[in-house]
């Protein structure tokens, strides 16, 4: 008889608080892990776009908008921060 084994399942994203994803996000754009720091502002942003704290995605578009100016990507940082404007004047 073999001995069963147990695996390990990893948190759904939603079962990640907002503001973990969030710290964890700026934690990586610190440290100047870029791609980290994308998917962590991307995610957030996914989330905030479905409705979870809305009055937050004008702060990670800046954020978001910050990694792309860091990486050279400028016409995309461009384009991140304009949202950011247009969604905090939609609050």
């Amino acid at each position: 008889m073999t001995n069963p084994v147990e695996l390990s399942v990893l948190p759904n994203d939603a079962d990640i608080p907002l503001d973990a994803v969030i710290s964890g996000a700026r934690r990586a754009e610190l440290a100047g892990e870029w791609t980290d720091a994308e998917r962590g502002y991307t995610e957030a942003l996914r989330r905030i776009q479905a409705g979870e704290q809305p009055e937050r995605g004008p702060e990670i578009l800046r954020s978001l908008g910050r990694v792309h100016f860091e990486r050279g990507e400028y016409e995309q940082a461009g384009v991140a921060f304009e949202s950011s404007l247009v969604a905090a004047q939609r609050l």
